[in-house]
């Protein structure tokens, strides 16, 4: 189960299904320094100047609400506009910042961090443990 919270944007806007960042007490859409700033959240709903934003903290994001389609198991980033795409996905933009990571079917697992170093893992291929 996803654990949300009800956060006041900063300034500007943020849409639905929009990766969010924190700004001191406040949250923004993430739509600049995708590789820099983690990510924190995903909103569920659309909000503006210091208004409430209702966003999914961290857990499943429940796959009736979205997902991201039938795919590779991998790490989630974003694109360009802040929303949620596969790794592997040509338009992402958040290079090593993830969101979290996705299901065979799309259904993601919010949980933010910054990777130190690209692993193979995160964009899609299955160890076989086998020890060379």
């Amino acid at each position: 189960m996803a654990i949300t919270h009800t956060p006041k944007i900063a300034s500007g806007s943020i849409t639905q299904f929009q990766a969010v960042q924190s700004s001191a007490n406040f949250v923004i859409g993430a739509t600049t320094n995708l590789s820099s700033i983690k990510f924190v959240d995903l909103s569920t709903s659309s909000a503006t100047n210091n208004t409430t934003v209702y966003i999914i903290e961290n857990g499943i994001v429940d796959s009736t609400i979205f997902n991201l389609g039938d795919g590779y198991v991998c790490a989630v980033g974003v694109s360009s506009s802040g929303t949620p795409v596969r790794v592997t996905d040509p338009t992402c933009a958040s290079g090593l910042n993830f969101l979290g990571y996705c299901d065979i079917h799309g259904t993601i697992t919010i949980a933010p961090r910054i990777a130190d170093a690209a692993n193979v893992i995160d964009f899609g291929a299955t160890p076989d443990y086998v020890d060379k």
